[in-house]
């Protein structure tokens, strides 16, 4: 099979050329990849961002003389600035893009997800509804694997997967776990009650949110099947 990428119609002829011969042809949507590609770097770059304002703001906590704390505001300034024309550029992307759009207002109702985890989930795992349960938790770093040395058995532990999903998962678990009354609030408590501790119940509503969310945008988007 040829991946024949689309250049403004100059590619028709390589088409004709490669159907005549009984060549497999997949054309792919350049302008999708681009905004995916785009998306991820936006999204790694706020990542970023975030990680030096809140060094900055520690700093800024610290007792030091007023010339510093001066330097530090203005650091904290001009970071929030990016960070909120970066937001823009995300937020204008995901707006012009049909797909993007409609997979952002699946994921913003799965309990926990808001606006920030919602794009960050659209630009680092644009493979969402195309993997199944176990995939898209081994993807995210959720998915529990057993530790055994020997014959021994030892307790079941998640690793690996994109580090910078994990962080975004484990606070949409926090605010999941303070929604009283919902489903993974509630499933929280069951864990609880059976004496989990609480990172491991944690990590748990971590794999049922991607698990729900990889669900939802698999039925509107593939199929049920």
């Amino acid at each position: 099979m040829v991946v024949l990428e689309t250049i403004g119609g100059y590619e028709s002829a390589r088409l004709n050329f490669l159907l005549d011969n009984n060549v497999a042809v997949h054309g792919t949507d350049t302008r999708k990849v681009k905004n995916h590609d785009e998306l991820k770097l936006l999204i790694e770059r706020r990542q970023d961002l975030k990680q030096m304002l809140t060094q900055e703001k520690n700093r800024f906590k610290a007792p030091l003389n007023e010339s510093l704390q001066s330097g530090i505001k203005a650091v904290i300034d001009c970071l929030n600035q990016q960070i909120s024309t970066i937001d823009e550029t995300i937020n204008k992307i995901i707006k012009n893009n049909i797909e993007l759009s409609r997979k952002r207002e699946i994921l913003q109702t799965v309990s926990g997800i808001g606006p920030v985890t919602a794009m960050t989930l659209l630009g680092l795992l644009p493979e969402l509804g195309q993997l199944n349960r176990k995939q898209v938790a081994s993807l995210c770093g959720v998915a529990p694997y057993a530790q055994q040395s020997g014959e021994k058995s030892r307790y079941r532990r998640t690793y690996g997967g994109r580090r910078n999903l994990r962080p975004v998962l484990f606070m949409a678990a926090m605010g999941a776990r303070r929604k009283k009354g919902s489903e993974l609030s509630a499933f929280f408590e069951r864990l609880e009650k059976k004496g989990k501790k609480p990172m491991v119940s944690l990590v748990a509503i971590m794999g049922k949110i991607i698990a729900i969310s990889n669900a939802r945008i698999k039925e509107e988007f593939f199929g049920s099947n």
